[in-house]
């Protein structure tokens, strides 16, 4: 496990750049598709929406993306870096929703909104305790992040 995280913390600010824009265009493209089907699952006699999990995890993946992003090119802004995500991932998860109004299909829901939300915030969480030893007894400055 310690060499998986040290892998990720030597990669360079491209490395989580082009992940982030692959990430967010497989979030594009696959929201673009009509009339895609909601699976759901019966677990202990409840009924699972399995695509709010998906729309979690989608975002939370997006949101640590990022951060590290950003992180890796001024390690020093973390606080400023992740409320900037904060602010840019959910105006990428509202307009995605909003989005999906002009496929044909595909609908508006508040919960699936509610899931992107949720997802951006535990990306950012996690990418918080993930980055957040890494710039320990580093003073915070005050500048551009890039974003």
């Amino acid at each position: 496990m310690a060499k998986l995280i040290s892998y990720f913390i030597s990669r360079n600010a491209r490395y989580y750049r082009n992940f982030f824009c692959i990430w967010l265009s497989l979030i594009l493209f696959v929201s673009s598709l009509p009339n895609l089907s909601n699976p759901d699952v019966i677990m202990c006699g409840r009924e699972i929406r399995v695509d709010h999990l998906v729309h979690w995890f989608q975002y939370m993946i997006l949101s640590f993306l990022m951060v590290s992003w950003q992180f890796k090119k001024a390690p020093s802004l973390l606080r400023k870096i992740i409320f900037y995500t904060l602010v840019i991932g959910i105006a990428i998860a509202v307009g995605d929703e909003a989005h999906q109004l002009l496929i044909p299909g595909r609908s508006f829901t508040y919960m699936d909104m509610l899931s992107n939300f949720l997802g951006v915030i535990s990306g950012v969480f996690l990418s918080d305790l993930f980055w957040r030893p890494v710039t320990k007894g580093k003073p915070q400055k005050t500048g551009k992040t890039g974003l």
